[in-house]
């Protein structure tokens, strides 16, 4: 299931034109507007290997956090393992899937 949640997000990533209409379905929202999300939601926030970045990491952990009224400190390596995903990523990108 990773392995195709990673090819998904790869394929999403790399090929604008094909995942408008896919996104326009699954939003139920006209193609100019599945085109205007994709552009200016979706593409940004998508990182090279699908992986969040650290400041992202913390930011997200530090709403929690506050959602929760707690001060307790986490380690963002107790809660993000992005180890599977990017040992799955090398593999499609060496075995030359969707280049």
């Amino acid at each position: 299931m990773i392995r195709a949640t990673i090819k998904g997000f790869l394929y999403t990533r790399k090929n604008r034109n094909r995942a408008i209409p896919i996104l326009a379905r699954l939003q139920k929202v006209e193609r100019d507007m599945a085109a205007r999300m994709y552009d200016v939601v979706f593409r940004p926030a998508m990182t090279a290997d699908g992986t969040m970045s650290k400041e992202a990491q913390a930011e997200a952990v530090g709403r929690q956090v506050q959602l929760r009224g707690t001060r307790e400190t986490l380690s963002l390596d107790r809660i993000f393992n992005y180890r599977l995903a990017r040992k799955i990523q090398a593999e499609l990108i060496s075995s030359g899937w969707e280049r």
